[in-house]
């Protein structure tokens, strides 16, 4: 910032060259590019991962099912074949390019392959959003924004941009690339696919031959895998580490204080009180200070963000999976009285801040219920 006298009052102030702000923006913006691109090839990783796990012509398949004797439930049901490829009239073959009669294996059990997939898609979700938001904040602080509603704006901007691939990557993947253009055609690899290379059938779009699976299916295990590592990593932030934090405060770095030391007694100020006693204990206001102060523009946001990806994960695949509305209510039902947990206990008393509305997030939800 470079300090002139501000041609209104006359009176010194910061001024910060257009040059500058625009030349830092344009680097902002190329970063988001890159880890938007990044996000993406995280995404395309997680499905080769899961053409992997579910090739039931490798003969390898039985390393991700479950044997009946383990998985009880599973021993009445039909058993499944490996080993072999399928071709569109449903024979198993070598290839899919290869016609020779192949003899397929059976086996029992519950596949697993799917839920690994869908479990790595939801930690790397958390993963790269946990790096990304770190890396926003630091770009948007750099770019030195004038106001506080510059500032805001310019981080849900950028943070919606690389959110949406990373949350929503996934499900868009399965519901509008994989069968138009890798299991109906050729024009992609196999693993793009998923194995298929134009074999897909109707009306089972994500099916070959006799596996018989709609793409909806596939999108509701994928969905119900990312509420569940959600809903569980942001119980263990807001609920289990409170917990703990309650019962073991610490002091100074490196120090623990025990439950005895925790409200010390001091020396009474000189003079204040002859006849009492010479030492008090501290009062309310002074343990509050001590406390960790509740972020002004980061704190809201946070809440804003995960709010807003959740009506999208609840609106727009509500079709797939019917149940995300209400795995939805009880994950803002138990945010609720954690919020108030946390912010009761271990924050300072937030600043009341008045503002007009909810900024860029009212935009968002708007064309995401439109979408919907």
């Amino acid at each position: 910032n470079i300090e002139i006298n501000s041609p209104v009052t006359g009176e010194p102030e910061f001024y910060f060259p257009p040059d500058i702000s625009t030349y830092r923006k344009n680097v902002g913006a190329v970063v988001t590019l890159i880890s938007v691109m990044v996000c993406m090839l995280g995404v395309f990783g997680t499905f080769m991962i899961k053409s992997f796990a579910t090739d039931t012509g490798s003969p390898n398949y039985p390393i991700w099912v479950v044997p009946s004797s383990i998985a009880f439930w599973t021993a009445g049901a039909e058993p499944q074949q490996y080993g072999c490829r399928t071709n569109a009239e449903g024979e198993f073959v070598e290839g899919l390019n290869d016609d020779t009669p192949c003899d397929a294996q059976e086996i029992t059990g519950f596949p697993y392959g799917s839920t690994v997939a869908g479990i790595w898609n939801s930690v790397q979700i958390l993963v790269l959003g946990g790096i990304y938001a770190g890396i926003a904040s630091k770009l948007n602080e750099w770019e030195n924004h004038r106001l506080n509603t510059e500032f805001e704006d310019a981080l849900i901007v950028r943070t919606f941009m690389f959110e949406f691939i990373n949350s929503y990557g996934a499900l868009m993947y399965i519901a509008f690339i994989k069968v138009p253009l890798g299991a109906r055609t050729t024009l992609f690899p196999g693993w793009f696919g998923q194995g298929m290379h134009g074999a897909a059938e109707m009306p089972y779009s994500c099916s070959i031959g006799k596996i018989q699976q709609p793409c909806l299916m596939e999108i509701s295990q994928q969905l119900f895998s990312i509420f569940a590592v959600k809903m569980l990593s942001k119980n263990f932030n807001t609920v289990v580490q409170p917990y703990f934090k309650q019962n073991r405060k610490e002091g100074p770095p490196g120090v623990t204080l025990e439950p005895e030391e925790l409200n010390p007694e001091f020396e009474a100020p000189a003079g204040a009180n002859p006849v009492g006693p010479a030492k008090r204990m501290r009062s309310k206001v002074e343990c509050e200070f001590d406390l960790e102060e509740f972020p002004l523009i980061e704190g809201p946001f946070d809440s804003y963000k995960e709010m807003v990806f959740q009506f999208g994960y609840a609106t727009l695949f509500a079709a797939a999976y019917p149940l995300a509305p209400v795995l939805a209510f009880i994950s803002n039902y138990v945010d609720i009285r954690s919020d108030l947990y946390n912010m009761g206990l271990f924050s300072r008393r937030p600043l009341p801040a008045s503002a007009e509305d909810i900024g860029s997030w009212e935009g968002i939800l708007d064309t995401m219920g439109t979408a919907a």
